[in-house]
């Protein structure tokens, strides 16, 4: 879909995917946004902008809007994220599994719409 619309819709924020796909499913696609809203995502947002904005290092943003997830990492402030295999795992395995979710509820809106 990125690819289709990056010409008419901005991609680079997780907001903007939501609202992006908010449009294009707005008839019966509340669980396409669901999924998308969830936590899953939220998360590895938010750890891409940490590497992407602060050079993986610990700030307040971050700490703040992960607060209410329980497993992402965390550390105090100006500390360097430490990413290995188990913190990769543990935020990606949720991701695969939603992002497989999110296929299959496209392609179900798909078939009845």
């Amino acid at each position: 879909m990125g690819t289709i619309l990056s010409e008419y819709q901005n991609f680079s924020r997780l907001d903007k995917v939501v609202e992006a796909y908010a449009l294009a499913f707005s008839q019966d696609g509340d669980s396409i946004i669901g999924l998308l809203k969830g936590p899953e995502f939220h998360q590895l947002s938010c750890i891409r902008n940490l590497i992407v904005h602060a050079a993986s290092r610990f700030d307040g943003e971050y700490l703040s809007k992960v607060q209410s997830l329980p497993d992402a990492p965390r550390g105090e402030l100006g500390e360097k994220m430490q990413l290995d295999g188990e913190v990769v795992d543990r935020t990606l395995r949720p991701v695969l599994i939603r992002a497989l979710e999110l296929i299959t509820a496209v392609d179900q809106w798909l078939q009845t719409h």
